[in-house]
């Protein structure tokens, strides 16, 4: 499934364990939202572990972050987890200066809720 909302493209595939996000371009405040409230849905409904790429992303801020922080915290209320494949510099950027990049990107913690994490 591709989306488009605004300047962002969002692209999820779901294998049966797990859901892969794919996310590049400008996320504002309306993508935010808008991601927060679908990936947080998915989770919840089908396997609760979600594989997000950010590497195509060019603008990450916080709103974008309270984002994935909701959508990882839903993967964890049903079991699962959220872990970041690949960030663009801005992404890192923002995850390094919030200290939630040992969150959301942490191989060892998701390995752990996952052990056949294909990671």
């Amino acid at each position: 499934m591709e989306l488009r909302t605004g300047g962002m493209l969002a692209t999820v595939t779901r294998a049966s364990s797990h859901y892969t996000l794919c996310l590049s371009g400008d996320m504002d405040l309306d993508d935010a939202r808008f991601l927060r409230r679908e990936g947080c849905v998915l989770v919840s409904a089908g396997p609760p572990r979600m594989l997000a790429d950010l590497g195509g992303m060019r603008y990450f801020g916080c709103s974008g972050l309270n984002a994935l922080l909701a959508i990882r915290q839903s993967a964890q209320d049903n079991g699962g987890c959220l872990y970041v494949t690949a960030m663009s510099a801005t992404v890192e950027r923002v995850l390094d200066l919030t200290g939630t990049a040992k969150i959301v990107a942490d191989r060892e913690q998701v390995l752990d809720c996952w052990p056949d994490a294909p990671i």
